[in-house]
């Protein structure tokens, strides 16, 4: 078998660390836009809770897309386990969803902002979707021209995320206010998930 070109294969650690610590930064930037106005000066602790109640929206797309992008980490985290090296092929998608999972937080703080306007859903929607479909690349590189990628089964749960995405969308067009409400369709898949471990 021939073996691949030094310069066409990069140490697998390398990528590793830079994902671990674009994911890390990510999300923690999330909660950057969940603060209370300088200006604010509360009277009372009526005043205050109102005020952290007023944060609701925020909170929410924190909360979403913490946990969405939790669910990539692990599913990266266990990627072409074992292996010390990666194709340049697969450093290239790994850049590219590490892109959009950069674009993460200023999507979360467009529907935490702005959720009654269907273009920040539109904007957090797509780039979920995005970031979903080139995970699915990435999931299905060692299996690429040897199996469908249907088959694999962490690229068929993204396909749950994708739905929710979809739902997202189309709920938009009536009442951005709820929109949000549609990653709760992934839910049942973590338990799912959680049921097939035990």
């Amino acid at each position: 078998m021939k073996k691949p070109h030094p310069l066409s294969i990069i140490p697998k650690f390398r990528l590793d660390a830079l994902t671990d610590g674009l994911f890390a930064i990510t999300m923690t930037l999330l909660i950057i836009d969940i603060r209370l106005p300088e200006h604010f000066r509360p009277q009372d602790g009526h005043q205050l809770v109102e005020a952290i109640l007023d944060l609701s929206r925020n909170f929410i797309a924190f909360a979403v897309s913490f946990f969405v992008l939790g669910f990539r980490w692990m599913s990266l985290a266990r990627l072409m386990h074992g292996l010390t090296h990666v194709s340049r092929g697969f450093v290239f998608w790994s850049l590219v969803h590490l892109f959009l999972i950069a674009c993460m937080p200023f999507s979360a703080m467009l529907v935490g902002r702005y959720t009654e306007f269907a273009p920040s859903i539109w904007i957090y929607s797509l780039n979920t979707i995005a970031a979903a479909l080139v995970a699915i690349r990435l999931l299905v590189e060692p299996t690429l021209g040897k199996r469908s990628w249907y088959r694999n089964e962490k690229a068929r749960d993204l396909l749950w995320l994708i739905a929710a995405a979809l739902v997202s969308l189309a709920i938009s067009f009536f009442n951005p206010s709820y929109a949000m409400a549609a990653y709760l369709l992934t839910l049942p898949l973590a338990r799912t998930k959680r049921r097939r471990k035990a």
